[in-house]
Parts: C-alpha cells; sequence; structure tokens
C-alpha cells in the first residue's frame, strides 16, 4: 500500500488513520483520530510511537508494527485479543474506559515494493460491542425464563414462588429476595430467600417502604443506595441496594417482588427488565395455583355432599364407563 492518499480524502474518513514511518515515529494523524486525541494530537506528530502510546508496549501491539515493517505483511489486531490500539475514550460504552477497536497494520510501500512504514486503520467497535452484549443480555433473559417455565410444574403456589424466589437470588446476585401479596392493609412475605426479620414481623403496611410505594403507584423501582431514599424501610442495616417490581394479577397490583443487595448500585435497568419479566411468570403462577385450589375446593365440596346422600349417584364418561361413585354405591 502506498501513501499516495491526500490529507483532505483520509481527514473525511469515518475511521481513525495513523500513519507511523520506517523508524517508528508518528508521521501522521486523520482528523477522526484527532478528535479524540483533542491537545496530545500535535505532541505526538515525529514521536517514536513507544513514547507517543506507551500502551502499544501492552500485548505485543509493537511488536506488530515491526512485523509489518520485517514482512511487507498485514497484521489484523482484533478486539477480543487486543481490545484497542491506542488508548481512546469510550463515552458510549459502559463498564469501558477504552474504545474498542479492530485495528488493520498496512505496510506502506515504495515504488520497488519495499516497506516504508506503517498505516493503522483504527475502527471504532463500541457499537458492535454494545450490539453484541445486548444479544447476550436478551439471550441469558430467554434462558432463564425457559428454565423457571421448565421448573414450574406444580400448580402449588407456594412451590412455584420458591422456585422463582430461588433463580432470582441467583441469577440477580442478591441478598435478599422477597415476593410479598397485598392481604387487606398490609403486605404480607409469601416466599423468601435470605429475608431476616424479627419473630412474627411478616407484614409491613402497604404505606410503608419501597414495597409500599411500588405497591400502591405500580410502578418499579431501582435505587443504587437505599440510604438516600426515604421511602425505604430498613430490616437489615447491611443492605444497600434495591429493586422492586409490582406483581399484576388480574388487571391489579397485587403484591411485589423485592430484591436488595449488599453493595451500592448492584442493580441496573437490565435487572429491572428480567425481574419485571420473571414478576409477570409469577403472577401467572400465582393466578394458576389460586384457579387450582378454587376447584379442588369446589371437587372436595361436591364429594362431600355427594358421600352423604342416602342415593347412589354416579358419573359416566363420553363412553358411557363410571368415572366416580358415592358412598351410597
Amino acid at each position: 500500500m502506498t501513501t499516495g492518499l491526500s490529507g483532505d480524502l483520509l481527514d473525511m474518513l469515518p475511521f481513525g488513520v495513523l500513519i507511523a514511518g520506517e523508524d517508528l515515529r508518528v508521521r501522521y494523524l486523520n482528523q477522526w483520530l484527532r478528535a479524540y486525541l483533542e491537545e496530545r494530537a500535535d505532541a505526538v506528530l515525529n514521536v517514536p510511537l513507544p513514547e507517543a502510546f506507551p500502551e502499544l508496549l501492552d500485548a505485543g501491539r509493537l511488536a506488530a508494527f515491526q512485523l509489518v515493517l520485517q514482512t511487507g505483511q498485514a497484521v489484523v489486531l482484533s478486539t477480543r485479543l487486543h481490545r484497542y490500539l491506542i488508548q481512546l475514550p469510550a463515552p458510549v460504552l459502559e463498564h469501558e474506559q477504552w474504545m474498542p477497536q479492530l485495528t488493520y497494520l498496512l505496510p506502506s510501500l515504495n515504488v520497488e515494493g519495499r516497506p516504508t512504514g506503517v498505516v493503522a486503520l483504527i475502527y471504532d467497535q463500541s457499537e458492535t460491542l454494545r450490539t453484541e452484549r445486548s444479544l447476550q443480555r436478551e439471550l441469558q433473559k430467554v434462558r432463564i425464563l425457559y428454565e423457571i417455565d421448565h421448573a414450574l410444574t406444580t400448580l402449588r403456589m407456594q412451590d412455584s414462588l420458591e422456585i422463582i424466589v430461588e433463580h432470582i437470588h441467583k441469577k440477580l446476585n442478591a441478598d435478599q429476595v422477597a415476593v410479598l401479596l397485598q392481604k387487606g392493609n398490609d403486605l404480607e412475605i409469601a416466599a423468601g430467600k435470605g429475608v431476616v426479620f424479627p419473630p412474627r414481623r411478616n407484614r409491613f403496611s402497604v404505606y410503608s417502604g419501597l414495597s409500599g410505594w411500588v405497591l400502591r403507584t405500580g410502578v418499579p423501582v431501582v435505587v443504587g443506595d437505599v440510604r438516600k431514599d426515604r421511602r425505604y424501610l430498613a430490616t437489615d442495616a447491611g443492605l444497600r441496594s434495591a429493586i422492586v417490581v409490582p406483581l399484576h394479577i388480574q388487571g391489579r397490583v397485587a403484591g411485589v417482588i423485592s430484591v436488595e443487595s449488599r453493595e451500592l448500585d448492584a442493580f441496573t435497568h437490565e435487572h429491572l427488565n428480567l425481574l419485571e419479566a420473571l414478576a409477570a411468570r409469577a403472577a401467572i403462577a400465582i393466578q394458576n395455583a389460586s384457579l387450582y385450589q378454587q376447584v379442588e375446593q369446589r371437587r372436595a365440596y361436591f364429594e362431600a355432599v355427594l358421600d352423604q346422600t342416602g342415593d347412589v349417584i354416579f358419573t359416566l364418561d363420553s363412553n358411557l364407563c363410571i368415572t366416580t361413585v358415592n358412598a351410597a354405591w
């Protein structure tokens, strides 16, 4: 590759261009790179690469430049192996101090085909990485929901709630998880994990705490530091962050799921989305268990009535086969 391209053309490119000479000094930076380097841009020109960008000494980055000069062959520095070529800020990517980059190192050749420098093409991979992370979170969410759906083979409400609580406790790395259902003017703990309360203190007023606020408003909440939230009702002095979502059953808020951690800012909006999906599963489980309980109660009632009568009573199926008989049979 020759370096006959004009600076104006290189400045129009939507990626970084760094050109180093045969002595591995910085010869050129295009406008894309200058915008990120700001006042450093002029200071690094004509400076040896290791002095201009000390991070090149790590992970074999500088050796890659030397290899291109020695062989005249292009080298690719992938995001997964090298993360970045030079340290540029990553303002649009959470939990990343430096911009993730995909870099192509190409030889700059003279008319005889001999390498006289290296051209580095630097591509910002922030959006790609953010998309990958988003897809990974969605896949994890689908897996968790599938695991819960697969585990919810019981129609007993208590068993269903304990299964859901166990999954939430594990997947959100929580210290305390509780499912609270409304009983009149109180919220009662129906199932919990890591919950420690004084004896006979498993009920709370619907007018107190984050759980009461979520129940009354139907609005989920994520709190990074519960000590700074006046709505929070402390039950354990060591807890620091919380996330609470409503349980919607038959068109009304019938309870909440409360998750707490001893770490500050332990929960994100991704956790909130997952917990809301789990709350929907919990609401379905509660509703199904309630319907099953009603059916069982009616069945037991009618069986008792039939057994108390002196007449012989029996039932037939569609094939006219006897399915049940009463005690007088």
